[in-house]
């Protein structure tokens, strides 16, 4: 009987030395797949978004090949509510640009919130210095309306995206751009700060994330 204890308790002992085994390999392997993963998805990133950083004094960015790419919002208008003649006259104006352009460039389309920050801020003061209460209750009532477009309300906008060999290049083409464009209060060409332009790639970056 003593013995058969031995041999059984043997067994056991050796049952439990393999499953250690096999635990320690499988943890071990585990690892490893984790490791490559990780660094799978680090290398797709950085492919993906090819951005070394943003040049403030040129208001552009510089990517990973060393090249330059800008972006420039486009000025939509209703084309039921113009004429033939200013059609005409802006179809010529956007062949123009692709005429002109000597660098890559594209068109992005994408449904950008809606600011009415400084409307808001507007109505605020109104408010706040009117001793009128039905003017005031109407004010509000603006207001609360244009906190509600801005949290529930988005807008298609347009942005080209365009791109330069150099700094002398994105220069040329910045100038090319608003001189084809037009860049005053009826032109197609609106320059936007750099805080839109990071909030365009984020989105471009995060489909199903809000800016």
């Amino acid at each position: 009987m003593y013995s058969t204890l031995i041999i059984s308790a043997t067994v056991i002992a050796i049952i439990i030395i393999f499953y250690l085994i096999f635990l320690i390999r499988f943890l071990v392997n585990r690892k490893k797949g984790t490791q490559k993963h990780t660094e799978t998805l680090e290398k797709s990133i950085s492919e993906t978004i090819p951005i070394i950083r943003y040049m403030p004094d040129y208001q552009c960015y510089l990517l990973k090949n060393k090249t330059y790419m800008d972006i420039i919002q486009i000025r939509t208008k209703d084309l039921n509510s113009i004429d033939m003649d200013e059609r005409s006259f802006e179809k010529g104006q956007i062949m123009k640009l692709l005429r002109m352009m000597g660098s890559d460039c594209k068109i992005i389309a994408l449904n950008y919130p809606c600011n009415t920050q400084e409307q808001q801020r507007f109505l605020v003061y109104k408010i706040q210095t009117t001793h009128n209460k039905q003017f005031q209750y109407w004010l509000e009532k603006s207001r609360k309306e244009l906190e509600w477009l801005e949290k529930n309300k988005t807008f298609r906008e347009y942005y080209l995206m365009f791109f330069s060999e150099s700094l002398e290049i994105h220069q040329k083409n910045l100038n090319v751009i608003l001189e084809s464009l037009g860049s005053d209060a009826y032109g197609l060409a609106i320059p936007i700060d750099a805080k839109k332009k990071h909030n365009i790639l984020f989105k471009l970056s995060n489909q199903t994330s809000v800016i």
